[in-house]
């Protein structure tokens, strides 16, 4: 079972390796890739981070496509192994987080009910959306969730991974690069 899980992992993070492949070799950003017409269409990107950080979640990598639905799989990689009963139950913990930029919106894993989901928006007046998350493999986690069922879902145009652990005065903070996406399409 846990082999089968590595191998989804590997497999998935080289399909987006594929596409950033293609993107980059014609010349592209990372976020957009040309479909069979010539057309540019919403394609992945991602970003490896080093193994520079102490604490529970030293960020390995983190990723998103574009599934052909319009969704945003988000996939998160740690340098270690994970362990779902070190993440937050509330967005407000001040001892640790693990966190997605998402332009100018955040998502956040948390711990809720046994459970581990995501949760984003602009965590102001029209608060929140919530996605199940699943975890592949003890060191990674992966959502699928639709952009386009928030009210500011169309402005999401990129994502940067964000974690700390402990208490601010010994706190370990991972902050990856940014990862630019094209804009969701909302409007159809």
């Amino acid at each position: 079972m846990r082999k089968t899980r590595r191998v989804l992992v590997i497999a998935l993070l080289l399909s987006v390796a594929a596409v950033l492949i293609a993107a980059t070799s014609a010349g592209l950003p990372a976020s957009q890739a040309f479909d069979g017409s010539g057309a540019i269409t919403a394609g992945a990107g991602g970003v490896w981070d080093p193994d520079d950080v102490t604490g529970r979640f030293d960020l390995r990598w983190v990723g998103a496509a574009y599934t052909s639905t319009g969704e945003i799989h988000l996939s998160v990689a740690f340098h270690d192994e994970f362990k779902r009963r070190f993440l937050p139950r509330k967005i407000d913990d001040r001892y640790s987080h693990l966190s997605v930029g998402l332009g100018t919106v955040d998502g956040w894993f948390l711990r809720q009910h046994g459970r581990i989901v995501f949760i984003w928006g602009d965590f102001g007046s029209s608060c929140c959306e919530r996605a199940r998350v699943r975890q592949p493999s003890s060191n990674a986690l992966s959502v699928v969730f639709d952009p386009c069922s928030y009210v500011y879902g169309n402005e999401i145009d990129q994502m940067q991974g964000e974690s700390y652990w402990r208490p601010r005065e010994t706190r370990a903070t991972d902050l990856t690069g940014v990862v630019h996406l094209a804009h969701p399409n909302c409007d159809s």
